[in-house]
C-alpha cells in the first residue's frame, strides 16, 4: 500500500509538473504571437513613414518644376516683347530654373535613398528582433520538455 501511495505521489507530481509545461509552453506560443504582432506593425509604420517622406520629397520636386516651367514660359514671352533686351535674362532664369529642378531632384533621389536604407535597417533590426524572440520561445519550449 506504502509502495501504491508513492507510485501514485509520482504520478500526481509527474501530471501537475505536465501541465506546467503547457501552460508555459502555451505562454510562449502566445508571446511570440504578440511579438510577431509587433513587428508587422512596426515594418508597416516604418513603410508608411518612409513612403509620407518620399511623397513630401516627391511634392516638393514637382513643385520646383513647375516653378521651372512657369519660369520658362515667362522667359519665352519677355522674349517675344523685347527680344534683344531680354535675351539674357530668359537664358539665366531657364538656367536657374534647370538648376533648381535638377538640385530638387538630386535632393529627392538622395531623400529617397535615405529613407529606403531607414526602412531596410528598421526591417533588418525588428526582423533580428523576431528571431531572437523566436529563438527564445524554442529555447523555453526545449528546456520544459
Amino acid at each position: 500500500t506504502k509502495e501504491r501511495a508513492g507510485e501514485a505521489y509520482d504520478y500526481e507530481k509527474t501530471s501537475q509538473a505536465v501541465e506546467t509545461a503547457k501552460q508555459t509552453a502555451q505562454q510562449a506560443q502566445e508571446q511570440v504571437g504578440r511579438a510577431v504582432e509587433a513587428t508587422k506593425q512596426k515594418a508597416g509604420e516604418a513603410y508608411d513613414y518612409a513612403a509620407e517622406k518620399t511623397s513630401q520629397v516627391a511634392d516638393s520636386a514637382k513643385q520646383t518644376a513647375e516653378q521651372a516651367k512657369d519660369l520658362t514660359e515667362e522667359a519665352i514671352e519677355a522674349t517675344k516683347e523685347k527680344a534683344s533686351e531680354v535675351k539674357e535674362e530668359a537664358k539665366d532664369a531657364t538656367r536657374e530654373a534647370a538648376l533648381k529642378a535638377g538640385e530638387a531632384v538630386a535632393e529627392a533621389r538622395e531623400r529617397t535613398q535615405e529613407l529606403k536604407q531607414q526602412v531596410v535597417e528598421e526591417k533588418d533590426r525588428l526582423a533580428d528582433k523576431y528571431e531572437e524572440g523566436q529563438q527564445k520561445a524554442l529555447s523555453t519550449g526545449d528546456r520544459l520538455q
